[in-house]
């Protein structure tokens, strides 16, 4: 299995091919950004959010090799399991960024998903990633690491 992590002017691959019977390889995504409040905007402000804390998640779609698809993602809170399909675990939703470790995806069974999108949004408190420092981590358990 080969991972394709794409963004504008960026590609890289990682190949998960190992034998994971042997030495099961994990894929463990995070998201974390910077806390900042903005400053009292008025009633206005107050009404359409600007006032909130940034709020991003991180989520995936994915595809089981015996066909199943679904999506995970702290909206509609669905963060999956560890130990049934689809192998695929969302530990919590930041809703502030305090977290020191943001948001964690972990896949447990990569050898069972035949795809996997990874995606991450602004919920709320935020104009754009960069405003708030947002930044993706892929690690893998083989000691590849990808910051994007």
């Amino acid at each position: 299995m080969v991972i394709k992590l794409e963004k504008t002017g960026d590609f890289h691959k990682i190949d998960l091919s190992k034998d994971e019977r042997d030495n099961p390889i994990q894929v463990h995504v995070n998201l974390n950004w910077e806390a900042v409040k903005k400053s009292q905007a008025g009633l206005i402000g107050k009404i359409f959010g600007s006032n909130s804390m940034p709020d991003l998640d991180l989520g995936c779609m994915y595809e089981m090799m015996n066909g199943e698809r679904g999506v995970i993602q702290p909206l509609g809170k669905n963060f999956d399991s560890r130990k049934t399909s689809s192998y695929i675990y969302l530990d919590k939703d930041d809703r502030t960024g305090i977290a020191n470790d943001g948001e964690n995806m972990y896949i447990f069974r990569p050898d069972l998903i035949k795809r996997v999108l990874f995606f991450d949004f602004i919920y709320e408190g935020a104009r754009d990633f960069k405003s708030v420092n947002g930044r993706i981590l892929f690690k893998i358990s083989n000691a590849e690491e990808i910051y994007l």
